[in-house]
């Protein structure tokens, strides 16, 4: 059930919406879905936010090492880490601009967010700083419902699994690697 006071909120993002023809239904939507998750974890939120100020979200490829070898990867993944990638200093250089800046939502993908070894220092760093943080890892052996259950404790709002088929045989050849479809369920 959703409380009166999120049926308030919802209220006021569109009659701001209304009164600002500059914001386009997508962000008034987004901000719909920021108020729920907000109201879903008892906190209170700046419905009166400014696009043209912070972006609504920030996604971090946070490594391009991944073990899957999906068709639509940008990350141009590969087995191990890029000696390029950030630093654990340098991305908590970022987390920090991110929390400066009131980012709603701050995912971490790649590749494989869970690849870099200082992950779940991070999840924790950014969650220390108000930073609501969510991950995008690939259904691969490292996501156990140990990790799951760790980055949760270090602070974790949300976490996603991409599923790209009804059927093994369509996910996997989608990932381009046989297992992923049961790891991913």
């Amino acid at each position: 059930p959703v409380s009166a006071g999120f049926l308030r909120r919802c209220n006021q993002i569109l009659s701001s919406a209304q009164r600002d023809l500059g914001h386009s239904l997508d962000v008034t939507l987004s901000g719909i879905v920021v108020a729920l998750a907000h109201e879903q974890q008892g906190d209170a939120m700046d419905v009166r936010m400014n696009f043209d100020e912070r972006p609504f979200i920030a996604i971090w490829e946070t490594t391009q090492a991944c073990d899957l070898a999906c068709v639509h990867c940008r990350a141009c993944a590969q087995p191990a880490r890029n000696p390029l990638e950030l630093s654990t200093a340098e991305a908590k250089r970022l987390i920090d601009e991110i929390a400066a800046m009131q980012v709603p939502v701050f995912v971490l993908t790649g590749g494989d967010p869970l690849k870099r070894p200082d992950i779940f220092e991070l999840v924790q760093y950014a969650s220390d700083h108000k930073v609501r943080i969510s991950l995008t890892p690939s259904a691969t052996p490292l996501l156990t419902r140990e990790n799951i259950v760790r980055l949760q404790q270090c602070g974790l709002a949300r976490l996603a699994v991409s599923l790209d088929g009804p059927t093994a045989e369509i996910h996997d050849a989608f990932r381009r690697v046989p297992g992923s479809y049961e790891w991913t369920i």
